[in-house]
């Protein structure tokens, strides 16, 4: 059973590598805490017990800035242990100076130099991200809808004009990116190759507009256009993340199984992507561009080969 100052978190997508750190201290607000990774009411690898050393109930935006760091849920009150999608994204390999550098970014917030409608649209955009996390793969393609609205929250808080609201569609969101990375986009050792991922992630945001835009935001279901556009636009995404050209002039996403792609064959593979851009753009927020906590296949369509892996779900009495 749980105590008031405890809470679990059961990943679902990922198992975790600690490299021998079985418990991690830290601060954030001016309140300690401490995460358990070998906690007995978790199975090993599959997430932590977060705990507050001054026996208070744990902070409720922790929770959120802990789902934004590890991509996994920590603010589902009645989450299950659930591992059946874990392949999806893999092991991630857990850094405690990371960690720590993360959470005293994050422990800044709400800025005391924004005025409050940034601050709350900020937060707001991390709230809808958290939501996308915790309804996960299983009401894909919706899901993409909770990231595209983060990020265009997210985009607008970092423009900074509340008298110009500006939509996914217009890409705000690239002069976040070009804010962090102008720098050594001019750089000649790593110009170029900064240069080639930032048009990944403006390629990963394009599918996500046109997923959001047809079964989210604007109700475009219906017109042939817009599905024929969401069409090509996926076909040339698989081509990206490994299929030959062969295999995308067989059409894998056709008008007449699109719904069976995106919310059923390929739907970990774009949730995952969906998700980790969301991400990535709050850690160039945080003005955090280097060791990043991704897995090794968190911008890949595919996931790791399941051997013997056990999957299981359960739904003790009182896990989280």
């Amino acid at each position: 059973m749980l105590l008031r100052n405890e809470h679990l978190s059961h990943f679902k997508t990922s198992r975790i590598k600690t490299n021998g750190i079985s418990t991690i201290n830290f601060v954030f607000k001016d309140r300690e805490y401490l995460i358990n990774f070998e906690d007995g009411r978790i199975e090993k690898g599959y997430g932590y017990c977060l705990k507050s050393i001054d026996g208070n109930v744990v902070e409720w935006s922790l929770l959120q800035w802990l789902t934004l760091y590890f991509g996994e849920s920590a603010d589902d009150p009645y989450a299950v242990r659930n591992n059946t999608y874990f392949f999806e994204r893999g092991y991630q390999v857990f850094d405690g100076k990371v960690f720590l550098k993360f959470m005293a970014k994050v422990s800044k917030f709400p800025f005391s130099s924004y005025p409050q409608w940034r601050n709350e649209l900020l937060r707001k955009s991390l709230a809808i991200y958290c939501m996308g996390v915790r309804i996960s793969i299983d009401d894909m393609p919706i899901t993409v809808g909770y990231f595209a609205n983060s990020i265009e929250g997210l985009s607008n808080a970092y423009w900074n004009d509340r008298s110009n609201y500006k939509t996914l569609g217009s890409n705000p969101y690239k002069k976040l990116i070009n804010a962090r990375f102008m720098r050594l986009k001019k750089s000649k050792k790593h110009g170029e190759e900064v240069k080639r991922w930032l048009k990944y992630i403006e390629q990963e945001i394009d599918v996500i507009t046109e997923i959001r835009n047809v079964y989210c935001g604007h109700s475009l279901m219906h017109s042939k256009k817009e599905r024929k556009k969401l069409i090509s636009v996926m076909n040339n995404w698989s081509v990206k993340h490994g299929w030959d050209r062969k295999n995308e002039k067989r059409k894998a996403y056709r008008t007449s199984i699109t719904e069976k792609t995106l919310g059923g064959v390929h739907s970990g593979a774009i949730f995952k992507l969906s998700m980790n851009t969301n991400r990535i753009l709050f850690f160039y927020y945080f003005n955090l561009i280097r060791d990043l906590p991704f897995t090794e296949h968190d911008f890949t369509l595919f996931g790791v080969k399941l051997d013997k892996e056990p999957l299981a779900i359960e739904h003790p009495d009182r896990i989280a």
